[in-house]
């Protein structure tokens, strides 16, 4: 609120950092002025930027990690959506932001922002560029996040999600790809893993995994695009706990 009026050049640094969206369901937005423009707002100018005032806050979960933030700004919004070279790092890390939040937070947040063909498509070219990485790099990365519909299902069969987001290890994503793996998973397919995660054609609560997978598993069911007339899969551990529920029909 306190930036609401607030006029700065264009080409001001502070828009870097600050051009809307700043957080999970904000509204605000810019418009462009002219010099008459300035003059019916009785200014003969632009205003001065705000101090950053950055402060540290914690995102992530598995890791958790530290980042610096404006103040005002919530984690993984500190950019300007005209700068793609950032974008996929900032959807990466909403993404890793949202892990902290409590489930339903998350989802909502989640699907909200890969809603956006921007957003989606910056995320699957940070997936890739990810998967191809020989060495270095982070052990895991986010993927999606599962849906606030699938979350409400998954609460009414007394399943508890610690989180909503989608993440994928190093050594799950080499598993997925062994030569055992490939007949029933394309490498194309496996590319757009954030794609099929945010629209599946169909979202399937398997109650007959294995062990402790058992009914604690998703399947997402996507179209392989042609290759097959089978349908493809991907599979999705759920990170959960049991609640008592009421088993009784009517």
């Amino acid at each position: 609120m306190a930036w609401d009026g607030l006029v700065l050049s264009a080409d001001d640094p502070w828009w870097n950092t600050h051009y809307p969206p700043n957080g999970w369901g904000c509204n605000c937005f810019v418009e462009a002025l002219n010099r008459r423009d300035l003059e019916k707002l009785g200014k003969d100018g632009p205003d001065e930027a705000p101090p950053l005032d950055e402060r540290t806050r914690t995102v992530g979960r598995d890791p958790v990690r530290t980042v610096e933030v404006p103040k005002g700004i919530d984690p993984g919004f500190a950019y300007a959506p005209g700068q793609h070279s950032q974008l996929e790092e900032a959807v990466v890390e909403r993404l890793q932001a949202a892990a902290a939040q409590a489930a339903q937070i998350g989802a909502r947040g989640g699907k909200e922002m890969l809603a956006r063909a921007r957003n989606l498509l910056a995320l699957g070219k940070e997936w890739r560029n990810w998967r191809r990485q020989r060495g270095g790099g982070t052990d895991f990365m986010p993927v999606g996040a599962i849906s606030p519909e699938t979350l409400s299902a998954l609460t009414a069969e007394g399943l508890e999600m610690k989180t909503a987001q989608v993440t994928i290890r190093r050594r799950q994503a080499l598993h997925a790809m062994r030569p055992a793996k490939k007949a029933r998973l394309d490498a194309a397919d496996f590319d757009r893993l954030p794609e099929i995660l945010a629209n599946p054609e169909a979202v399937l609560f398997d109650t007959e995994g294995k062990g402790k997978n058992r009914g604690k598993t998703l399947l997402y069911v996507f179209n392989p695009g042609g290759r097959t007339a089978q349908k493809g899969k991907i599979v999705v551990r759920l990170d959960c706990k049991e609640t008592q529920r009421d088993k009784a029909r009517n």
